[in-house]
């Protein structure tokens, strides 16, 4: 089953959230709802950034290198293009 990893911005908290998916504009739409959790206090999320995998893990394995960077400035590096994975 194809599988995404996904960057979501809040511009009213200027963060991002490293996730992953079969289907991340679901997942956007989950993060949007009135659900709990971290993404429910830094509402509208917005897709900036997402690649696809044939597997399952392959995009986990990619979520937690990307969160593991811990940097705000290379995850925006990524999205504009600046670096490849």
């Amino acid at each position: 089953m194809i599988s995404s990893t996904y960057i979501l911005k809040s511009d009213s908290c200027s963060t991002y959230y490293v996730g992953m998916s079969s289907d991340p504009i679901r997942r956007l739409h989950h993060h949007n709802s009135d659900r709990k959790g971290f993404t429910l206090r830094c509402r509208p999320w917005r897709l900036v950034w997402s690649l696809e995998y044939p597997t399952r893990q392959q995009a986990v394995a990619l979520e937690k290198k990307l969160k593991s960077w811990k940097s705000t400035s290379r995850l925006e590096m990524l999205i504009q293009g600046g670096i490849t994975i």
